[in-house]
């Protein structure tokens, strides 16, 4: 596999603008091209609201040029970009699919980046509404050249292996490092180190194994620990990312990182 588009959602906001740097830097390792998208939503049709409309497609696609020409600037790859309308989850989810993304990358608002992604309703509905891979860029974040990556995951997502592929190509790119955070559970089906060896290669990777309580402090020490430039997550139905989506408030402000999260799915 190879990594040709990046789709990028913005809405021109400072932490867009932080996510599409990161992209533009990013293409550059992976020589892909840089796709964004605008989304509006209006709530019916009428002549003002059509005369609005008009206006919102022309400021964004003038917003759209200005990235544009800052990315040229910046030297990153080949960048297009439409102004859509719709629901903002759906309508990346569907451009995903016309464009052929093979990664999508978006930003979010706050220091607390990952309670941002977690429980801010724009970037979990975009997760629950796209199979394409997704890098989250907190707004603090800044592009550093990748070394270290910490993938946390049980051993219920390995139902196919292609689940892997970006991960797997931004290793192969970058370089970087690879230390696995396995979660235990009572369901694992096979060795998870069997799984890990056949996708990665044996003693490719380091290997930490913790029991599932307390996923999160667990994440972010280990993160901390091995000072990573990504963390790593796999989203499929009732693993263990959906305990941290839908878990009690309690754990809403458990995470405080300006860490970039690559979320894949499965």
């Amino acid at each position: 596999m190879t990594m040709k588009k990046i789709l990028l959602p913005t809405d021109f906001s400072p932490t867009a603008q932080t996510a599409l740097t990161y992209a533009t830097q990013l293409s550059k390792l992976l020589q892909a091209d840089i796709h964004l998208l605008h989304t509006y939503e209006l709530p019916r049709t009428s002549a003002l609201i059509q005369q609005i409309e008009q206006s919102i497609v022309e400021q964004a696609q003038q917003h759209i040029n200005e990235e544009s020409a800052r990315v040229n600037t910046l030297g990153g790859g080949r960048i297009t970009g439409n102004v859509r309308k719709g629901h903002n989850a759906e309508t990346i989810a569907s451009e995903a699919q016309k464009t052929d993304a093979n990664l999508i990358i978006m930003g979010t608002k706050g220091a607390s980046g990952l309670k941002e992604i977690f429980f801010g309703s724009n970037t979990v509905n975009a997760i629950k509404y796209t199979e394409t891979p997704m890098i989250v860029v907190p707004e603090n974040s800044e592009y550093q050249p990748i070394k270290r990556i910490l993938f946390a995951a049980d051993g219920n997502f390995f139902s196919s292996i292609e689940a892997l592929d970006t991960l797997k190509i931004l290793l192969r790119k970058t370089g970087a490092k690879l230390t696995v955070l396995h979660i235990e559970n009572s369901t694992t089906a096979v060795p998870f180190k069997l799984l890990l060896n056949e996708h990665f290669g044996q003693d490719r990777y380091e290997f930490h194994k913790i029991k599932r309580l307390d996923i999160y402090t667990a994440i972010m020490e280990h993160s901390r620990k091995i000072n990573a430039d990504m963390v790593c997550l796999i989203h499929h139905y009732r693993n263990f990312l959906d305990e941290l989506f839908y878990t009690s408030s309690t754990y809403k402000t458990a995470f405080y990182t300006d860490i970039p999260l690559l979320i894949l799915k499965n």
